[in-house]
């Protein structure tokens, strides 16, 4: 038995659906920073971003972080660290609101390659959308040349709709990272592209990447090395695996996003599979509204 509700808050915040499953077990996210674990027990998992507060606020939900790891650039971290704005993934419980792990899914590190102008900057091949929801550390305007740290959600092909953006001088290790739909594979050459990134990943680590083409796939990718600055051209990767929100069997589930491909029968949602039927509960629209690109 399972219960669907899809919300839809228009420009206003993206996309929630909430899945109520029965089954159990878990199952290994991808992310950046290293997003896994299926929840306790696989009862729980929210993925979206961080609205504010008290403890942490993911989708609506308040969860209580008193016994929970946090975890940023694959490090253990301090709730202070995260500031809102930026996606994460909690694994818990939803039913009883409590996080075991919350595991920050950034979306770009790297340096700005070119302004566009003021809401729309490119960095590692990605064009990065700011908006007045955005969140600047500092009050950050960001030149060509600034390193930076981009948290937010990929909306569609190398674009990426900014939640939180950091401008830093120290870098972290490894200090490359883009996140992005893979075009162009090339399985005999070892690349494939996001955006209009290049990425060579021959001598790179692989989680959870399937055989053959990758054409299609949302991933992570971490890197060391560019070839040229600021604009890099090619990464060298040291670190490919599937991104997004990972349900697979987890009980229940609360995953904000855009939708990708599909209508409202059955689409994707960042990297999550999606199929509604007749008992599915639509929030604040109507099943006509969810078409790609919807936020």
């Amino acid at each position: 038995m399972k219960r669907t509700t899809l919300k839809r808050w228009w420009l206003a915040a993206p996309l929630a659906l909430a899945i109520a499953a029965c089954g159990g077990g878990g199952n290994s996210g991808g992310g950046i920073d290293g997003t896994g674990g299926g929840g306790i027990d696989g009862t729980g998992m929210a993925f979206g971003t961080i609205t504010g507060f008290g403890s942490v606020f993911v989708n609506g939900i308040e969860f209580s972080t008193s016994n929970s790891t946090i975890k940023l650039d694959d490090n253990s971290v301090s709730q202070s660290a995260l500031q809102v704005g930026m996606v994460v993934r909690v694994d818990g419980s939803i039913d009883n609101k409590t996080a075991a792990t919350i595991t920050v899914d950034d979306a770009v590190k790297g340096r700005v390659e070119n302004v566009l102008d003021a809401s729309r900057l490119v960095v590692m091949g990605q064009t990065v959308l700011i908006d007045n929801q955005t969140q600047r550390a500092n009050n950050v305007v960001p030149a060509i040349n600034d390193y930076l740290e981009v948290h937010g959600l990929v909306s569609a092909d190398g674009v990426i709709s900014a939640g939180f953006i950091e401008r830093k001088t120290t870098l972290p290790s490894p200090p490359l990272a883009v996140k992005g739909f893979v075009k162009s594979h090339d399985t005999a050459a070892s690349t494939f592209v996001v955006g209009t990134l290049t990425v060579s990943y021959a001598n790179a680590t692989r989680n959870d990447m399937p055989a053959g083409s990758w054409n299609g796939l949302l991933v992570d990718v971490k890197g060391t090395a560019c070839a040229g600055q600021p604009v890099c051209a090619t990464l060298t990767a040291s670190k490919v695996e599937r991104g997004g929100a990972s349900i697979a069997s987890i009980a229940k589930a609360e995953v904000e996003g855009f939708v990708v491909s599909g209508s409202a029968a059955s689409f994707v949602l960042g990297s999550q599979q999606v199929v509604t039927t007749a008992s599915t509960v639509f929030e604040g629209g109507l099943p006509e509204d969810v078409v790609p690109g919807a936020k």
